[in-house]
């Protein structure tokens, strides 16, 4: 731990006073349910954004039609798929708003095409459809979040916006590994050991390293400074990949341990310990190590649904055999329950095979994230995937594994789509950039980073996979390492889309944040639905927004129960209480009066029985 201790000594040293750091959120308000006659008609949609300018993107789905629509494949030679789920039939294309009072317009057409060279002209018969509004700040500077954290994409980043039993995280931050040994304060000594794992609040001051927590995670044999896989008999792997939190104990992290050509694969029980070393729990999983057919190429991380621990291997690389499985463990003892070949990745052929391929093709899920019960999985390649481990343990049917699935059919994440190019669907070809990330924001729509060079672009897909398209993000750069999350609380003071971007020497990239907001309602041709007793709970965005020195909160119940309605400032603080009582299955308002209470920012959670949502409102004087 010489060299933790090092850094520690150095960052206390810096005579600069902490500031924290709070952005300007972008957030969306519209109506949760609009009244349509699918004639053909223009709807217009009212959409409130507060706090940054905007792009957005209106999408439409199927509402309760995933039994019925079954197993779909669909797209360029049939290679995306959806597997009994809702899916999209239309997206628009960008509009850009300002904030105040905007309208987005539908005529109840269906899908347009993956070109987006205009509306589809079928109609979409009468019905209930649910409407998801998509919004990122095209328009401002990013805001600098951290200090640096050096090559986070490869370093296995993750933003952890949820707690262990998937509550909103009053104070998310983001943790990962180091790949290399960083030189945190600039003066060219190398301050922490390769892989060493770290955690940074959002809301820190970006310009205090000292704020960082690092753990040495390596407990590896004699040769630890010097090994890049296996350093001996007595070494074991490196950490790769995203690690995550015990949900059975916060004091303790899972991490896998693997690396390049490695032939092991195994996932560890750490103690945390913030600036030293980490305790390895040595009775958690002793015998839990494997060996995949192949080499593990790339990392993949591992991430928990509360019960069971998921990762897979990634044989990337191998463009002859591919050998990608998946895992399931048990989290009360380590125990490998489930083990299978996950037949998408393996699939070499179908996703990156061709002439022009390159060494890139091949392998497995590089990054995953679990969200609302999927597994969201990506990788360097064009793939990109959701998955229900629930599923798959329920029927131990491959297929029932498989949310979505999109190979390298769509025009989004395949730079090599257009037909006149020299390697036709064949991934990357020769061309770059290569696709970085992969993660989804509480309503599922995934951020991929493809960027590599120059300024940084993003690729959006909605929640069934669909491609709607390439985004950039203001500023220059002379590199980003390929970052692109969302942190979503539900309406806390950081939630928005996180992008890394280096500034300087290599190795020093920081995060930065850029407003993006999504939100989902209905489209219906039932008059007076919104009357009916709801089926699910919902709160709206208040109205006003922003108001002085009232505004009015609504939310449904599905069922009677005791209804708690609180209100806090950016600080976490309780500023008042407007409902702590039982109330009847239905609609309610109450209206929150802050006449008393300084102009900023404020948040509304409503709790009813299992159900809670936390809403952003602002308070103007």
């Amino acid at each position: 731990m010489r060299k933790l201790a090092l850094v520690v000594a150095l960052v206390c040293a810096l005579p600069v006073m902490a500031m924290a750091w709070t952005p300007t959120p972008l957030t969306l308000s519209a109506p949760d349910v609009v009244q349509y006659d699918f004639d053909g008609s223009d709807l217009e949609i009212p959409v409130v954004v507060t706090g940054k300018p905007c792009g957005l993107v209106l999408s439409v789905f199927t509402s309760g039609m995933g039994d019925d629509i079954g197993l779909v494949e669909n797209g360029y030679l049939e290679w995306h798929r959806v597997n009994y789920i809702d899916t999209c039939v239309y997206f628009s294309q960008a509009y850009n708003f300002q904030p105040g009072t905007n309208t987005v317009t539908w005529h109840g057409q269906t899908h347009v095409t993956y070109m987006q060279e205009g509306d589809g002209e079928d109609l979409m018969p009468a019905g209930t459809y649910t409407y998801y509004l998509w919004a990122y700040d095209n328009q401002s500077a990013r805001e600098l979040a951290t200090c640096p954290l050096g090559q986070m994409a490869r370093g296995g980043c993750s933003i952890h916006d949820e707690t262990p039993d998937f509550q909103p995280r009053s104070e998310p931050f983001i943790g990962g590994c180091f790949i290399s040994n960083l030189d945190l304060d600039g003066d060219g000594t190398k301050d922490c050991p390769y892989k060493t794992a770290f955690r940074w609040k959002l809301g820190d001051d970006p310009l205090q390293t000292d704020l960082l927590e690092t753990c040495y995670l390596y407990n590896s044999g004699p040769n630890a400074d010097e090994v890049t896989g296996y350093g001996g008999d007595e070494a074991e792997c490196w950490t790769n990949g995203q690690w995550c939190i015990d949900p059975t104990d916060s004091d303790y992290i899972f991490s896998t341990r693997d690396g390049q050509n490695s032939e092991i694969k195994s996932v560890f029980r750490h103690q945390w310990v913030t600036n030293g070393e980490a305790i390895r729990d040595t009775e958690w999983g002793p015998d839990l190590t494997w060996a995949p057919p192949g080499k593990i190429y790339k990392p993949c991380g591992v991430k928990s649904d509360g019960t069971y621990l998921f990762t897979f291997t990634n044989d990337q690389g191998n463009n002859e055999d591919a050998s990608t499985y998946a895992y399931i463990i048990a989290v009360e003892d380590g125990e490998m329950l489930y083990e299978f070949i996950h037949e998408d990745w393996t699939d070499y052929e179908a996703y990156a095979g061709g002439e022009g391929s390159n060494y890139l093709n091949g392998g497995g899920p590089t990054t995953i994230q679990y969200r609302n019960g999927r597994l969201h999985l990506g990788s360097f390649v064009c793939l990109k995937e959701a998955c229900d481990p629930a599923a798959y343990m329920e029927t131990e049917v491959y297929r029932d594994f498989v949310v979505w699935t999109n190979e390298n059919g769509d025009w989004v994440s395949d730079m090599n789509w257009d037909p006149t190019h020299d390697y036709t669907w064949t991934c990357f070809g020769e061309t770059p950039p290569k696709n970085r990330s992969h993660d989804a924001d509480g309503l599922e729509w995934v951020f991929n980073m493809t960027g590599s060079y120059g300024n940084v672009t993003f690729d959006l897909f909605a929640p069934d996979g669909t491609g709607i398209g390439y985004f950039s993000i203001v500023g220059d750069s002379e590199r980003s390492q390929g970052l692109a999350q969302p942190c979503d609380t539900g309406g806390g003071p950081y939630d928005g889309l996180y992008v890394d971007w280096q500034g300087g020497e290599s190795n020093t990239n920081s995060l930065y944040y850029v407003g993006q907001d999504t939100i989902m309602g209905t489209i219906t041709d039932v008059i007076g639905v919104a009357d009916d007793a709801p089926a699910a709970f919902a709160v709206a965005q208040n109205t006003p927004n922003p108001f002085n020195p009232t505004t009015t909160i609504n939310f449904d119940i599905p069922e009677a129960g005791h209804v708690s309605v609180d209100v806090f400032n950016v600080a976490g603080q309780k500023v008042d209480t407007l409902v702590n009582s039982e109330l009847s299955a239905g609609n309610h308002t109450v209206t929150f009066d802050g006449a008393n209470l300084a102009a900023g920012v404020y948040f509304y959670t409503v709790k009813a029985g299992d159900f809670s949502k936390t809403m952003k409102m602002t308070l103007l004087k």
